[in-house]
C-alpha cells in the first residue's frame, strides 16, 4: 500500500494554534488531548486519504472530522501527497475556502 506524505498549508497550522491556545486558557490537558486527537486524525490520511468525504466538484478535495473540527485536505496523487488546508469548527464549515492549485 502506497504512503503519502502529509504536508501542513500555513493556514492549517495557524488554526490548530489558535484551537490550541483557545482550548489552553481553560485547560492544558485538555488542548494538548484535542490537538493529539486531531493528529492522529491526520495520520490516519497517510495510509487511507481516499476514505473521506469527498467535494462533488473535485474528488481530490477532502474533508474528515476530528471531535468537533473538519480536517479539510487536498490529495495530489501524482506527488503521493496530502496537503492540510484548513481544520475548522462545525460551527465555521460555512466559511471553506481552498486555494487555487
Amino acid at each position: 500500500m502506497d504512503r503519502y506524505k502529509v504536508i501542513f498549508r500555513n493556514c492549517a497550522i495557524k488554526e490548530i494554534n489558535e484551537i490550541y491556545h483557545y482550548i489552553f486558557q481553560d485547560n492544558q490537558v485538555a488542548a494538548d488531548k484535542y490537538v493529539n486527537e486531531i493528529k492522529k486524525a491526520v495520520d490516519v490520511l497517510e495510509s487511507t486519504p481516499f476514505a473521506f468525504g469527498a467535494f462533488s466538484f473535485n474528488k481530490y478535495k477532502r474533508f474528515t472530522k476530528a471531535r468537533n473540527h473538519f480536517i479539510y485536505y487536498e490529495i495530489k496523487e501524482s506527488l503521493k501527497t496530502v496537503y492540510i488546508v484548513h481544520i475548522r469548527h462545525a460551527a465555521r464549515v460555512k466559511l471553506l475556502h481552498f486555494p487555487k492549485s
